[in-house]
């Protein structure tokens, strides 16, 4: 009989299978990544008996086994990463409180990116779109699994670890719909005049060039509806500021999570490594994104919070002065009216937005406390762990996971120079290095102390 394009196949699934058992016999930093691992073996049975029920000579169903395979082998990369010592563990009791607060039983499986970046993977659900996609019934499953990416290099960087919450933001989005209910008001919110500009200064580009037909000179822009341009650009359009809007809905959540920390972390980690302006189809430029955040900034009391630290202001003030940009611009190139397009379109669902996402998530009353934050600065500025408060009774209690988290990016913005003369003789990046290992142990100690001491 020889070889067949179905021994193939079985022999790729077979080899699958087989990494997913090397898979399950690691260590990892808790029970959580060894259920990702379930999930795969779940998807390589249900494949493997596919395969049996495939005849040799349906090489469309073949195919598409093996297409299956391919997106699944891909799929791995979420998992093969992950070691037992290379994610922050300490941080994670507070991600599975917050899922916890919102009744939501979702498993979130942290592991280090290769790429230099932040990452939200909804895995159960790639998996489910695929096999329906395919044509294969879902895989039935005891809960949602999703997988959250950081920078390899990172992972004690505690305070750069506060854009965690903007990824959580874009689970939350999903689970209770918000971007879902606010994308019809898209189409509403692009600028029809600017968008007949747009659209014809494409077709006088089109009509510079010319073609000779027959005997008839004509040009491109003649070939072309205006009526049918403007209406697919206008789909473009409201597919980029569609992917816009659920970055502005994760930020909005972000920050009713992590509070100040967040906007610190997002903004810094972005200006480090991208101009104010720069965008793509699926990200926002950070202006945009802090004309959303400074308002809610200041709704919800930060600003007067911080008001005493006078480094903290001053950074606070130089992301107003970017949230002030604008791509609005008498300039009337087409790149100049696309920019202003996607603008203005985005901007008009800051509002609808923010009070979709108040009403439709339960968020705490209390986002960070920043009275406590005060014992946390003072810890931490004379490092020691900024974990706990001392009563006069001689008994203490636990400061919450946020303010620590907050108090520790305080010292880094408002305090790092007094750490520095403190610690003359190391080199900076290994004092900051200190100053996210120290907040580290005191999300440790936290969870410890919360566990043990009975509240007071």
């Amino acid at each position: 009989m020889g070889i067949t394009s179905r021994d193939l196949v079985a022999d790729k699934a077979f080899k699958f299978r087989n990494l997913i058992e090397e898979l399950r016999s690691r260590d990892y930093y808790s029970d959580d990544p060894k259920e990702l691992v379930d999930l795969f073996d779940k998807v390589a049975t249900q494949i493997s008996e596919k395969i049996k029920a495939i005849r040799e000579d349906d090489d469309i169903g073949i195919k598409r086994i093996n297409l299956l395979l391919s997106y699944y082998h891909l799929a791995l990369d979420e998992i093969e990463h992950i070691e037992l010592d290379n994610v922050p563990v300490e941080m994670l009791p507070l991600f599975t409180r917050i899922l916890g607060k919102l009744k939501l039983t979702t498993i979130l499986v942290f592991r280090p990116n290769p790429m230099y970046n932040y990452s939200y993977f909804p895995i159960t659900r790639f998996i489910n779109g695929v096999n329906k996609s395919q044509g294969y019934p879902e895989v039935k499953d005891k809960c949602d699994i999703a997988v959250i990416s950081f920078p390899s290099s990172e992972k004690n960087s505690t305070l750069l670890h506060c854009s965690f919450a903007h990824e959580i933001g874009h689970h939350l989005n999903e689970c209770f719909s918000v971007a879902k209910d606010i994308e019809p008001k898209v189409l509403e919110l692009i600028d029809k005049d600017l968008l007949k500009k747009y659209v014809g200064k494409f077709l006088e580009s089109l009509s510079k060039t010319k073609r000779v037909v027959g005997e008839t000179e004509v040009t491109l822009d003649k070939f072309i509806l205006r009526e049918q341009m403007e209406s697919f650009e206008m789909e473009q359009f409201a597919i980029i500021i569609r992917k816009w809007l659920d970055e502005i809905i994760s930020d909005t959540i972000a920050i009713y999570l992590f509070g100040p920390a967040f906007v610190f972390a997002i903004t810094e980690f972005l200006l480090s490594s991208q101009n104010a302006e720069k965008y793509s189809e699926t990200h926002p430029p950070i202006f945009i994104r802090l004309k959303n955040l400074m308002p809610l900034f200041d709704e919800l009391g930060f600003s007067k919070d911080l008001e005493k630290y006078e480094g903290i202001i001053k950074r606070i003030d130089y992301y107003r002065t970017i949230s002030k940009k604008t791509f609005d611009t008498k300039d009337e190139s087409i790149s100049s009216i696309k920019n202003m397009i996607l603008e203005r379109g985005i901007v008009g669902l800051f509002e609808p937005a923010r009070s979709l996402v108040k009403a439709r998530i339960d968020f705490p009353k209390g986002i960070c406390n920043f009275e406590d934050s005060r014992h946390a600065v003072s810890a931490f500025r004379n490092l020691v762990t900024g974990n706990e408060i001392l009563n006069k009774n001689c008994t203490s209690r636990p400061i919450d996971a946020v303010t620590i988290l907050n108090s520790a990016w305080i010292v880094r913005i408002n305090f790092i120079d007094e750490l520095y003369r403190l610690l003359p003789n190391i080199e900076k990046s290994e004092v900051r290095n200190i100053l996210d290992r120290l907040a580290l142990k005191s999300l440790e100690l936290q969870e410890f102390h919360s566990k043990m001491v009975p509240a007071q």
